[in-house]
């Protein structure tokens, strides 16, 4: 009996390392899956500056339809966001702080939602922000595949004569206005 209870033992020993093992690479895996996808959205073509910016169609929160020449000759920093983006929602509220400085600068911030109206003002609602917003659904609109957004939070600054002067993914709000 004595024999039996080691070897069982022993046995469980032995599956619960192997156990830890194969949890530890399928780990390893998930994270190589992600950094790679991260580098590959990351290095897919953007639009370049100096490119005429496409046109296109979106919603205002009021419902309003809005086109790329409502905003003719003014700068503006379109900002794509999405409601379930985590660093969307961490970074927003320092939009909010950093617009009267893009106001200064002759910049308009305008947020593109991705996503639906009603999911789009709730978010903005929870964030407290009142900020100009179109609404762009991925399932309904091409503007995030016609601006080249690769992911979120994305933006793209076009100038007074429509064309686009940077874009890529938004790692300080600042970026959007120089």
């Amino acid at each position: 009996m004595e024999t039996a209870l080691i070897v069982s033992s022993f046995a469980l020993w032995i599956f619960s390392l192997f156990n830890l093992l194969l949890t530890l690479a399928l780990i390893r895996k998930v994270n190589n899956l992600h950094t790679v996808g991260l580098n590959n959205a990351m290095s897919e073509p953007t639009l370049e500056p100096g490119e005429h910016a496409p046109n296109f169609t979106a919603q205002t929160l009021d419902g309003r339809t809005t086109t790329l020449e409502d905003y003719r000759n003014r700068v503006v920093a379109f900002i794509f966001v999405s409601v379930l983006c985590k660093p969307c929602k961490e970074k927003l509220p320092s939009l909010k702080e950093l617009q009267p400085k893009a106001k200064q600068l002759g910049v308009e911030l305008v947020v593109v939602s991705l996503d639906d109206k009603e999911k789009t003002w709730e978010f903005l609602e929870k964030m407290n922000l009142n900020l100009s917003v179109l609404i762009a659904p991925i399932s309904e609109n091409s503007f995030m595949d016609d601006y080249k957004v690769r992911g979120t939070p994305f933006y793209c600054r076009i100038n007074r004569e429509g064309k686009v002067q940077s874009a890529g993914f938004l790692d300080n709000w600042a970026t959007a206005l120089t």
